[in-house]
């Protein structure tokens, strides 16, 4: 196959492949605007009412991690599309501190869960024991959610919450990994490419 038919067929599966790498991005980021915002469960009433506020930085990480991927799928789409070799360099160079970032995210998640699961118990027994207490109106919310989900047990709503939603988080982690080590090659070979033909132009 002659150099530019490898490069078209490269550009193609980089775009579809940085489409996907864009879809997960945004998963990501919403995924931490959603646990930023969301005031109506009690896993994050407690979270951002108390002292400790480990899921708002974890909320800030996420936004940045998506950020970033967001930012590379364009840079990714504009070097291939562009034929740009020093933007695929920086493309494939960033993609390699995401993967690193991506790789610690689940690890630290199993890492801290005991202490956060902890936290979390010793946070729920604090709005307990000071439930009705009219100087600590900030817990109001957290009380009235508190209600609500009683019935199904609160440390047993928490500990599913948390399953579920790491189970997502480390879900995509995995598919947007696999999608960028198919980018990350996509792109060296890209780059490859576009250097021959700039050498030979008549291959």
């Amino acid at each position: 196959m002659k150099t530019r038919n490898k490069i078209i067929v490269m550009k193609y599966f980089l775009t579809i492949f940085n489409g996907i790498s864009l879809i997960f991005g945004l998963m990501v980021f919403t995924f931490a605007l959603w646990l930023l915002f969301d005031r109506n469960n009690l896993f994050t009433a407690l979270s951002f009412t108390g002292e400790d506020h480990l899921v708002s930085y974890l909320c800030y990480i996420l936004l940045g991690t998506g950020s970033i991927i967001i930012f590379i799928s364009f840079l990714g789409c504009i070097g291939s599309f562009k034929e740009i070799r020093c933007l695929l360099v920086l493309y494939m160079g960033l993609t390699v501190v995401v993967f690193s970032v991506q790789v610690a995210i689940p690890v630290l998640i199993y890492t801290f869960k005991k202490e956060a699961n902890a936290m979390w118990s010793d946070r729920l027994d604090a709005v307990i024991s000071n439930y009705g207490n009219k100087n600590l109106t900030q817990e109001e919310h957290a009380w009235h959610i508190l209600n609500d989900v009683q019935h199904s047990g609160c440390e047993e709503y928490i500990k599913m919450w948390f399953e579920n939603n790491t189970l997502f988080l480390i879900a995509v982690n995995i598919g947007l990994l696999a999608v960028q080590i198919l980018l990350f090659i996509l792109a060296v070979c890209l780059s490859r490419n576009i250097k021959k033909k700039k050498i030979c132009p008549q291959d």
